[in-house]
């Protein structure tokens, strides 16, 4: 942590020497003996260190601008470095601080030097008072720091047990006790409910227009409580990776599926998925993959006229997650004119919600762009030849791609969507003509390359990175 300007210019130095010795390795190991593998540890440790100063930089600055209104505790032994953080913000220098209190300025630096060691809370408190600073803290009880008590709690609002153990639980904490406190705290962070309504005599009441503002419209008997509280978490955990993405540059968004797919195999070579998320992420819109099961398979957020679309598709199927990008995308492209918009493709969705006409256009966007144009002819082509029996579509949607030209996997997938759209499930066949690998990790790898972690707060990138851990089990 830096302290005062003179750390501060001295970190700039020692920042500058590690990206000129970043650059000057970065040549010298264009045709090095050295084990590929050995280089590239070497390149990392210094990128590691190169990375941890320029946060810390970045953190003072901030400090300085005066752009941080909130410092958030944990533990009470956090409260050292939130004074010296508070003084930072005050715009005050060790003299000034000093003055305030009637103290010299080596007793400040002393303070400060040893995080406040040995300091009686009465001086504490006077240092707080003279920066101008205030404190919110709820004491919480033991029982309120173990996951049973915990869990008895949430259980009722959507939130399961396992999902704040894998997602709400972050840091590298020891003691359950520890753990239990960082759930707690994420909990407030991500929904809205603090420690005090959580414990209180009442139990937490949680909907969907408290926790969002109404933002989303989701039908009353789709699982309206666990959907609720994924869809929270969801749009928080999009929120994120659209602030550590406002490098991005923004493009317009194309509805016209012939040029999507036009411009995606002249810029990248070809149609497969690392090459659409390039042109999606180049268009300016982040693609966040998640890998939790049920509650919805895909979404579209915009905020600030910004999008970010959600992909969390459990299948190992390259075409559905493929069909899913250009499906939300053609979403991302509607009513560009509103600036807050929310799109969520809820599993198990009523046969309503899968026939209306902004679903169809989608549907129908995502088929064009992967088939050429011809994707509604070539399913008419395949009811047509098996006279609409569907058991035969498993030996004619092949011979039909083949005949057109197309992906048999992407073929197959659309004709899944058609079929599903009148209510009959194909996803199995559909499946086992489909090209399988590793969509998830593919997605998660380009959004690692191009998101700036260290723009956002640590509680909120241990979040982001909790989010981005697979689960185990995916599924075909």
């Amino acid at each position: 942590m830096i302290k005062n300007q003179r750390q501060y210019e001295t970190t700039r130095t020692q920042a500058a020497r590690f990206e000129a010795a970043l650059a000057e390795f970065n040549q010298s190991r264009v045709g090095s003996d050295l084990p590929p593998l050995l280089l590239q540890a070497e390149h990392d440790a210094l990128e590691s260190q190169l990375r941890d100063l320029r946060e810390e930089l970045r953190e003072y600055e901030s400090l300085q601008a005066g752009e941080r209104k909130v410092l958030e505790l944990t533990t009470m032994s956090e409260l050292p470095s939130a004074l010296i953080r508070g003084r930072i913000a005050a715009g005050l220098s060790h003299r000034d601080l000093a003055e305030r209190l009637g103290w010299k300025e080596q007793q400040i630096q002393r303070y400060e030097a040893t995080d406040y060691a040995g300091a009686s809370m009465a001086r504490i408190q006077e240092v707080m008072d003279a920066i101008g600073m205030g404190i919110r803290e709820e004491v919480l009880l033991p029982d309120a720091l173990s996951f049973r008590s915990l869990n008895r709690v949430v259980r009722p609002l959507g939130i399961s047990s396992e999902f704040v153990k894998r997602r709400l639980t972050t840091g590298a904490h020891r003691s359950n006790a520890a753990r239990a406190l960082s759930a707690v705290g994420n909990l407030n962070r991500v929904f809205g409910i603090s420690p005090a309504e959580l414990y209180g005599d009442v139990p937490p009441r949680f909907n969907l227009a408290a926790a969002a503002g109404g933002r989303f419209k989701v039908s009353a008997g789709a699982q309206s409580a666990r959907l609720t509280a994924y869809a929270v978490y969801a749009h928080y955990l999009g929120l994120l990776a659209l602030r550590a993405t406002e490098g991005l540059t923004r493009q317009s968004i194309p509805t016209d599926a012939a040029a999507v797919r036009q411009a995606v195999i002249e810029r990248y070579g070809n149609l497969d998925l690392r090459s659409s998320l390039a042109y999606v992420w180049d268009l300016g819109i982040p693609v966040l993959p998640l890998s939790d099961p049920g509650a919805f398979h895909g979404a579209c957020f915009r905020a600030n006229g910004r999008n970010v679309i959600v992909l969390k598709q459990r299948s190992s199927s390259l075409d559905r997650w493929l069909f899913d990008l250009f499906h939300e995308l053609r979403h991302a492209g509607e009513a560009p004119e509103q600036s807050e918009r929310d799109v969520i493709e809820i599993a198990d969705a009523p046969l309503e919600t899968k026939t209306s006409p902004e679903e169809a256009t989608c549907n129908q966007f995502a088929g064009d762009v992967l088939l050429d144009g011809m994707a509604e002819d070539l399913a008419q082509r395949v009811v047509s030849r098996t006279r609409g029996y569907v058991p035969a579509f498993k030996s004619v949607v092949p011979e039909v791609a083949h005949e057109a030209g197309v992906a048999v996997g992407s073929m197959s997938n659309y004709v899944a969507v058609r079929l599903d759209m009148s209510g009959v499930n194909w996803w199995g066949t559909a499946s086992n003509l489909q090209e399988k690998g590793d969509p998830w990790g593919i997605t998660r790898d380009v959004f690692l390359m191009r998101t700036d972690f260290g723009a956002l707060s640590p509680p909120d990138r241990d979040l982001l990175v909790q989010a981005l851990r697979a689960c185990k089990e995916i599924t075909d």
